[in-house]
């Protein structure tokens, strides 16, 4: 086991595992959910070609262990019902979505969550 911390801008292993449990938890195909995941050139380190895979969501995971340096930039369902943002130059990881998704992020005990009120 690595002591190494994640790439900047990427959450780490088991923040990433928990936040797509709560992610399947709340979307109607579950961990079956087809999703979209960007990363960003900083975060592929190509800066010539985007980096966009198509995925259920139960394979993010192995996406963060075997394909790329950590978690993707962005992450969103096709049906678009939430949206994941992370960025080497945000303090944290952003996350919209229903008041289902927010509510069940802010009462895990294992994610570290603020809310933003707008």
């Amino acid at each position: 086991m690595s002591i190494q911390p994640p790439s900047e801008g990427s959450l780490d292993y088991e923040q990433f595992t928990r936040l797509f449990e709560q992610l399947a938890a709340v979307s109607v195909d579950g961990a079956e959910t087809e999703c979209w995941c960007f990363y960003a050139p900083a975060a592929s380190h190509d800066w010539d070609h985007p980096t966009v895979y198509r995925c259920v969501l139960r394979l993010l995971a192995a996406l963060y262990e075997d394909e790329e340096d950590g978690s993707p930039s962005n992450i969103w369902p096709v049906d678009r019902s939430w949206f994941v943002y992370t960025d080497a130059d945000l303090w944290g990881t952003k996350i919209s979505g229903s008041h289902e998704l927010i509510s069940c992020l802010v009462a895990d005990d294992e994610l570290e969550t603020v809310e933003l009120g707008f």
